[in-house]
C-alpha cells in the first residue's frame, strides 16, 4: 500500500501533535465554565493529568515545549 504525503501528514498531526493541544482546549473550556459548575474541578484535574503525560513524553523524546 502506498501512502501519500498528505495522508502521512494527517496521521502525524492527529496522533502526535493534536494531543499537545488538549491542555489548551481544556483550559479554555474551564475558563468559559461557571465557577460553580461541578465539572470544573474535573476539567482542571484532566488538564493536569494530560500535562503530566505530555511532560513524560517530552522527557523521553528530549523535546522541550517552550
Amino acid at each position: 500500500m502506498i501512502v501519500s504525503h498528505v495522508e502521512l501528514c494527517l496521521y502525524v498531526y492527529h496522533y502526535v501533535i493534536f494531543p499537545f493541544r488538549y491542555p489548551l482546549l481544556l483550559s479554555r473550556i474551564c475558563k468559559a465554565s461557571p465557577r460553580r459548575n461541578p465539572d470544573r474541578e474535573k476539567l482542571k484535574m484532566a488538564q493536569r493529568r494530560i500535562e503530566e503525560q505530555l511532560n513524560k513524553i517530552n522527557a523521553v523524546s528530549n523535546y522541550v515545549i517552550t
